[in-house]
Parts: C-alpha cells; sequence; structure tokens
C-alpha cells in the first residue's frame, strides 16, 4: 500500500508540473528559448536523462536537433534515413520502447553523432494542422522503461510545443507584412518627393536598396507602338552611377518572347538559366550580369500595362522570390509615379513653349504666365496631397486626409469616398452635404440604376451633366437633388477595383477633362495608400487577436477544474468575438450524442440536453468535425425547434478535438439582427477551440488522477487514504456533537489458501464479489472501504456497540450462505470481524481502528467466522 500511495503522490505532483512547464511553454514567444526550456524540464518531469526537440528544415526536408540538454545540437537526420525519430515523424504515432538498441529501425549513426546512445526512449511527433512538423524525444542510457502516464506527458509537450510554434510562425508572419507595408510606405515616400524623371529614378533606386536589399534591378517602359522595351533604371551591384549610363537602351520583343509573354498576359514571370525550355537571348541577358534567375513583374497603371519591373538573383539569394507580391506592389507604385512624373514634365515643357511665345506676344504673356503658374500649382499639389495622404496607415484618416487634399486638386461642393463591398459601394466618408448623417453608409446597388455603375464598368472618370444625372433613378431622389454636375473616378490598385471618389457640384456643366484627369492622377495614389492603410489596420487587429488569444490560452491551460474552466472558456470567447451567448456540448461516443454541459449568457436552460451527431448547429460540427458559419440560424434548414425560444441570427460552432479524436463542440452566437461573423471571426474561434479542447483533455485526466488517488482499482471502494480523510472528518463532528460512532475491521478467513488454490487472479474475483455483497447489507450513510490486502474497514456512524455487533454479524451470516462467483466456479468464504466504538480514550480515528483491528485478530484466535468485540477482547 506505501508503494502504490507513493506512485499517487507522484503522479499528482507530475501533473502540478506538467501543467506548470504547458503553461510557461504557452508564454514563450522565441522558438530556440521554447525549445530550451522543454529541454531542461522535461527530464525533471518523468525523471530521464535527456529530452531533445527536433524541427524539420522546409528547405532541406531534415530534422535536425535543435536542442538537447546533453546532446550535441544540429546534427540532422535526413527523411530517408532509417531511425526511430524518423518513424515517429513519419507516422505521426508516439514511440515507447524499453531498450531502443534491439529495434530494427534504431540508427548507431544517428546516436553516435547525437553523443549519446539510449537504452529506453519515448518519442511523441510535433503536430501542426495533422502535419509532422517535429519530434521529442526523450531517453534514459540506463535500463529501466518509461510509463504509459510518460508516454501521456511527452505527448502533451509536444502538443503545446505545436501550438507555440504556429504562433511563433504567425507572429513572423505578421512581423513580415508590416515590413512589407514599412517598405511600401517609404518608396511612396521616395517617390512622392520627386519632381522630375531623374531624380525620380534615383530616388527609386536609393530606396529599394535601402528598404529591400535588393543587389541588381531594372525599371523598363513599354513602346506599344515599335514592340519595343526601353531601359529607364538600370542598377547593377548597387552601383547607383550606372543608372544614367544605361537608360535609354532599347530591345525588341520579337527576340524576348518571354517579357512579351508577361507584358501581354500582365503576369509575373520567373526564369532560371537551367531551364531547358529558357530563351537564349533572354539567358545571354542573365550571363552578362553572373545572374541565375530573373523575376519579371509588369507595372500596372490604371488598369494598364506601361511597363516592366526586373529583379535579378543569384540562386544564393533566392529567398526573394517569395516576396512576388511585394514587389508587383512596388512596380505599380513606380508606374504610378513615373506617369505622374511624367505629366509634371510634360507642364514644364508647355510652359517653356509659352515662355517662347511671350516675347512676341505680350498680352498673352500674362495670360499664358498664369496657366503655367496654375498648372504648376496643381501638380504641386497633387504631388503633395499624395504624399500626405500616403504618409497615413490609418484608414480613417487616410480617408480624411482623401477628401481634404482633394479639394486642392479639384474644388467641388460635396464628395464621397465610397468602398465596394462584394456587389454594393458604400459611403465611409463625405463632406459637404447637407444630409450628412443620412448618407453616411449609404449604399448604392452594383450593377444598379446608378452612374457609379458605369465607372466601375468602364474603369475610367465618367463626368455627367444634370440632363444625364436625372435619367437615372438613384439621382430622381431627394437626397441627391442639389446636384447638378457629377464626377466619378475608380480607385484601382494591382488591377483590383477597391472603391471610388465621386465630386458633386451645385452648377451644371462645372466638371471638365482636365478636372477628370487631375482626380485621376490623384486616385491612383490614392488607392495605393488607401490599401496599405486597410491593410496596416487589419494586419494590427490581427496582431490584437492573437495576442488576446494568447492571454486566453496563458489563463485556461491553469485551470484544471472543468466547471471553472468551461466557465472562463465562455466568457473569454464571448469577449473576443464581441458576440451575446455561448454554450459547450461534450461527445459522447459510445452514444454518439453530444451533450451540453456549459452555457454563457442563455434565457433558456439547456444544461443536460443531449443532442444526436448530425443535428442542431452543434450536432452538424459534430458530424463533419469541421467549424461552421450561420449567417441567420432561424431560418437555417438544420435548426433545432427547441432552440426557438432562444433564436440567434448570427451563429459559429468549432468541434474540440485532441489528436483527432472528437471531445465536443463549442458554439457562439448573438440574437442582435445588425451582427455578423467574418471567415477570421471562424479562424479565430477555431484556434481557441484547439486550445480549448487540449485544456478539457488535461482537466479531464486531471479528474481521472485525483479519483484514483481515493478510489481501490480492483473493488470501486474507497482505499485507505479516502477512508482517513473523510473518517478524520467524521470523527471529529463524532466527539464535538456526543454521536456514536464504531469502527468494523473484517477480513477474509484462509484467504492465502485460495491464492494458493486456485490462483491470484480468481482472488481478486472473491474481493471484488465481497465488496459488492457488503454494499448491498449495509446502510447508504455507512462508510466502507479496502483496508489492504483481504482486509476491509467500516465506519458505522450513530452506531453503539450493540448496533454494530449486529450489522456485523448480518453481514457475516449473509457472506457465509452466499456462493461468490468466480472464472474457476462458485467459492464459499468466512469472514472474522472485530468491533470497537468511540470512547474519549480515543485521541484520534487511527487510534479506533488499531482497537477494531484487535478485535478482529480476537475472533481469529477464537475460531474464525464470527465477530469479537474490543472490549471482550480484552478481557
Amino acid at each position: 500500500m506505501t508503494t502504490e500511495l507513493e506512485n499517487i503522490d507522484r503522479r499528482i505532483q507530475q501533473m502540478t508540473a506538467l501543467n506548470y512547464l504547458v503553461m510557461e511553454i504557452s508564454k514563450i514567444r522565441d522558438l530556440d528559448s521554447l525549445f530550451w526550456h522543454v529541454a531542461e524540464n522535461v527530464p525533471r518531469l518523468i525523471d530521464a536523462e535527456d529530452c531533445s526537440v527536433l524541427l524539420i528544415d522546409p528547405e532541406t526536408d531534415v530534422l535536425t536537433f535543435r536542442t538537447a540538454k546533453t546532446r550535441n545540437i544540429g546534427v540532422v537526420v535526413p527523411r530517408d534515413t532509417v531511425s526511430i525519430l524518423m518513424s515517429v515523424f513519419k507516422s505521426k504515432t508516439p514511440r515507447r520502447t524499453a531498450d531502443a538498441t534491439q529495434e530494427p529501425d534504431y540508427n548507431f549513426e544517428i546516436a553516435e553523432q547525437a553523443g549519446i546512445h539510449p537504452k529506453t526512449l519515448v518519442a511523441a511527433p510535433i503536430i501542426l494542422d495533422d502535419q509532422a512538423i517535429g519530434v521529442v524525444e526523450v531517453i534514459n542510457k540506463k535500463q529501466g522503461g518509461f510509463t504509459e502516464f510518460d508516454e501521456e506527458v511527452v505527448k502533451t509537450i509536444a502538443t503545446h510545443i505545436a501550438a507555440s510554434v504556429e504562433n511563433g510562425w504567425l507572429y513572423e508572419s505578421s512581423q513580415r507584412r508590416l515590413n512589407e507595408l514599412s517598405i511600401l510606405v517609404e518608396i511612396n515616400r521616395a517617390i512622392s518627393t520627386s519632381y522630375d524623371l531623374e531624380t525620380l529614378f534615383e530616388n527609386i533606386s536609393k530606396t529599394l536598396i535601402e528598404t529591400t536589399q535588393l543587389q541588381e534591378f531594372s525599371v523598363s517602359s513599354w513602346d506599344r507602338e515599335n514592340d519595343q522595351i526601353v531601359i529607364m533604371v538600370d542598377c547593377i551591384q548597387k552601383d547607383i552611377t550606372q543608372l544614367i549610363k544605361r537608360r535609354g537602351k532599347r530591345y525588341s520583343l520579337k527576340d524576348y518572347p518571354l517579357t512579351k509573354k508577361v507584358l501581354e498576359n500582365r503576369e509575373i514571370i520567373t526564369m532560371n538559366t537551367r531551364d531547358p525550355g529558357a530563351n537564349l537571348n533572354e539567358v545571354r541577358l542573365l550571363a552578362k550580369r553572373k545572374k541565375t534567375i530573373i523575376m519579371m513583374v509588369p507595372m500596372v497603371v490604371r488598369n494598364n500595362v506601361t511597363g516592366l519591373f526586373e529583379i535579378y538573383f543569384s540562386v544564393n539569394h533566392s529567398k526573394g522570390l517569395q516576396n512576388a507580391n511585394l514587389y508587383q506592389a512596388i512596380a505599380n507604385q513606380i508606374g504610378a509615379a513615373i506617369e505622374n512624373t511624367r505629366l509634371h514634365e510634360e507642364s514644364r515643357k508647355q510652359a517653356s513653349i509659352l515662355e517662347k511665345r511671350v516675347q512676341d506676344r505680350t498680352k498673352e504673356l500674362e495670360a499664358l504666365a498664369e496657366a503655367e503658374r496654375k498648372q504648376r500649382e496643381l501638380a504641386e499639389t497633387l504631388r503633395e496631397a499624395g504624399a500626405i495622404v500616403a504618409s497615413t496607415l490609418d484608414p480613417g484618416s487616410a480617408i480624411n486626409e482623401i477628401l481634404n487634399q482633394l479639394a486642392r486638386v479639384v474644388p467641388y461642393d460635396s464628395a464621397s469616398v465610397q468602398l465596394l463591398n462584394e456587389n454594393e459601394l458604400v459611403i465611409v466618408a463625405g463632406g459637404g452635404w447637407i444630409e450628412y448623417k443620412q448618407l453616411q453608409g449609404y449604399r448604392f446597388r452594383i450593377p444598379g440604376p446608378n452612374p457609379n455603375t458605369i465607372v466601375l464598368n468602364q474603369l475610367r472618370p465618367v463626368i455627367l451633366n444634370y440632363e444625364d444625372l436625372i435619367k437615372h433613378e438613384e439621382f430622381q431622389k431627394a437626397t441627391h437633388g442639389a446636384i447638378r454636375s457629377w464626377l466619378g473616378v475608380p480607385l484601382i490598385t494591382q488591377d483590383m477595383v477597391i472603391g471610388m471618389l465621386t465630386l458633386d457640384s451645385t452648377q451644371n456643366g462645372y466638371f471638365k477633362d482636365e478636372h477628370a484627369s487631375l482626380a485621376s492622377a490623384f486616385a491612383d495614389q490614392v488607392a495605393v495608400a488607401l490599401e496599405q492603410a486597410i491593410l496596416f489596420q487589419k494586419t494590427q487587429a490581427a496582431l490584437t487577436e492573437r495576442d488576446a488569444l494568447r492571454a486566453i490560452m496563458v489563463e485556461i491551460t491553469g485551470e484544471l477544474e472543468l466547471p471553472q474552466l468551461l466557465n472562463t472558456v465562455m466568457t473569454k470567447a464571448c469577449e473576443l468575438l464581441n458576440t451575446m451567448s455561448a454554450e459547450i456540448g461534450l461527445y459522447h461516443p459510445d452514444r454518439e450524442v453530444i451533450e451540453i454541459v456549459a452555457l454563457y449568457n442563455q434565457e433558456v436552460d439547456f444544461i443536460g440536453k443531449i443532442i444526436p451527431v448530425g443535428k442542431g448547429l452543434v450536432g452538424q460540427a459534430a458530424l463533419k468535425k469541421a467549424p461552421l458559419l450561420i449567417e441567420d440560424y432561424s431560418t437555417w434548414e438544420h435548426a433545432l425547434p427547441e432552440y426557438k425560444d432562444s433564436v440567434w441570427y448570427a451563429s459559429m460552432a468549432a468541434p474540440l478535438t485532441y489528436h483527432q479524436r472528437l471531445i465536443g463542440v463549442m458554439v457562439v452566437g448573438d440574437k442582435r439582427p445588425s451582427k455578423t461573423f467574418t471567415q477570421s471571426d471562424l479562424e479565430l474561434l477555431t484556434m481557441l477551440a484547439h486550445q480549448v479542447a487540449i485544456a478539457i483533455e488535461n482537466a479531464q485526466l486531471f479528474q481521472k488522477v485525483q479519483v484514483l488517488a481515493t478510489i481501490d482499482d480492483l473493488t470501486g471502494l474507497l482505499n485507505r487514504r479516502e477512508l482517513f480523510r473523510i473518517g478524520t472528518e467524521l470523527f471529529e463532528i463524532s466527539i464535538e456533537e456526543d454521536i456514536p460512532l464504531s469502527a468494523v475491521m473484517f477480513d477474509i478467513d484462509l484467504f492465502k489458501l485460495i491464492n494458493d488454490t486456485y490462483g491470484h487472479s480468481t482472488g481478486d474475483q472473491v474481493l471484488q464479489e465481497l465488496a459488492e455483497v457488503c454494499l448491498e447489507q449495509i446502510r447508504t450513510h455507512d462508510i466502507l472501504c479496502r483496508y489492504g490486502g483481504e482486509e476491509f474497514t467500516l465506519l458505522l456512524p450513530g452506531a453503539d456497540f450493540e448496533t454494530a455487533r449486529q450489522i456485523s454479524d448480518r453481514i457475516r451470516q449473509h457472506v457465509e450462505q452466499t456462493p461468490l462467483k468466480t472464472d474457476r466456479g462458485d467459492l464459499m468464504i468466512t469472514l472474522s470481524f472485530g468491533v470497537a466504538t468511540l470512547e474519549q480514550r480515543h485521541a484520534s480515528l487511527a487510534a479506533l481502528i488499531d482497537d477494531a483491528d484487535a478485535a478482529m485478530y480476537l475472533a481469529k484466535n477464537l475460531g474464525r467466522n464470527r465477530v469479537a468485540g474490543y472490549i471482550k477482547a480484552k478481557g
């Protein structure tokens, strides 16, 4: 018994240490620190000599020792290597062995490189999104196997490492996206301050070199008429002095078919000189640069390809190929800047012509000079306005700046910024309206009876006067009655329409082609800046959500009481997703049903409700083992009628799975008709559900360990430890309230003979049958436990000595007459009882039980199969 109690205590201590380690793992963001922490603490947790963490390298496809307590780090295990570690990785199945060196896939060479030949080991795969990404291995150099519990500990550690690795990768991805946005802002700021092409090209090159670390690149324009490419910028090995020398060189596209394909199909193409299908002329160009790879990116301005942005790589610096989207955005920015700068230079050339004519026509000089001044002011205003808009990454501030700066470029009476949302244009900001609050959020159906549809269909500016406006149903409403002249300009970025600008005037025929041209030039910069601002906001929101999710994970990981855990999860889920209600159901695989076990902010109490798999939102998520998003539950085809009094509109469900095993389902919902959930919300709920499943599994495992600490696993009765915990309280109450209390000790007569004759398995069956027989003979409030071996203890609250003796004798007689069923046939046994009743001399429950034990031995000495009292034993 001492050994069993010690094992239980050790198990509880290990569970406490495991949960503390899991909490620490969830807090560590740096992967190297995470792996070091695991290697240091896991050996102490399960009494091992070494722990290693291996992670797959996606580029080389090998497992690499990232950390270990005593072994060598950096040792690699190729995928085709025969080894226990690679077997665990490929099969995604844990492995435990008592003698690793005798396993057929044991690899002596890998063990030698790692520095230790393990005798016993346990290893578990690190699985993320059903894909193995690494292995956790724990070893001992000496004989002595690991237990099933040790294997569960290593599997749990592997699961939490996977979650932390995913968070680390998500954080790195978000940081990478923020870096790309900052690069675009820097490039936009650099090109917005360029007055001529020479300055523009120099600023572009310097900024690209400083922000992107590119080695070589070029910018070319597309001469469609002559079917040629004209070099505008050519940077060689970061040598900006070469820019002017190489500018102006022409190449015929008939000799370069791959380049022509990029321009005509508007697609990014990457060519490697080692590709057998590569064009010889294009290969020679790369050879002159001593490069092996070229990425060709089309420059798209207002839905037209104007040129080419080419980037050159060597094999050793080819990681930049992964940034295709960034390079496309840069190419479009450069194209828009070239067009604006050419417009500015054209204005300056026009001014020079006008200055020549002024010498002969003095009167025209003032008018032409004034026109040239205004043109410069407009161009300068356009440049400054674009720079101001591009300098902010807040969508609200960006939109307000758009309207403020737009008025400097093209004066108007009222204006709006409209963003495209599926099949509608939504007014997100504006100014100059009489009914501003009514128009904020106003929606135009696309396609629909409005001029906005014309702009998005033609992807060009549209000017309409009053007689054309009133032909559209939308402008026959009083809301738009004051508009007499209207200008609409599309907002386009990366060949994608994101919305439009509209300018209104109360003067009929006010807007002209020059207004449309200026507004279009402004819109090109606005579209890029607005997209960057929106993407930045989304990225920031995603980071905030990840931090909130991480905080929830830390909070629930340490909670081992299941009811408290479920309440915390539902409260935090509603806060995270800004919704009203939640519920959690646990899966019963034997009946294939979900039982609702926890509710949050529900009008109807569904606790205990049983839902078959496939029925309702909970049942559908369990059936498909996939998250679900329902826009309106009240009209959903699978809706349960029982929920009619607490109908949700928007609702989501995510299955709770652990190692691909269904544990339950988590649901959130909202009764507000205006509430909607997005795919991002569903992804967030899914990630939370993954962590909740792990936390529930840990809590249930903890409960099992707690039960093991109180129940005898053979008979199902209380064990000796729990007897003393409950009995001590009963002992103290009996003394304080002066209530009788009796203790009875009894055991099976000649039990050793049963074991010797029929075997220990039959002996165990006798003990189990006896426990059931005794439970039928005692009162509901009596306490029966297995004290050890074939000995049993019975505490009888409120029973004096005579009552306790009668109860004991009744049990004795019943057992004497009742055959016990075993695999070896029915067996008859007898029992010897010892009874002791609480007296003032008893200082503790142990003293009372000792007296009952002494009385039991007296009964045996008197011939067995009888009841003896402690008082009689003394006499």
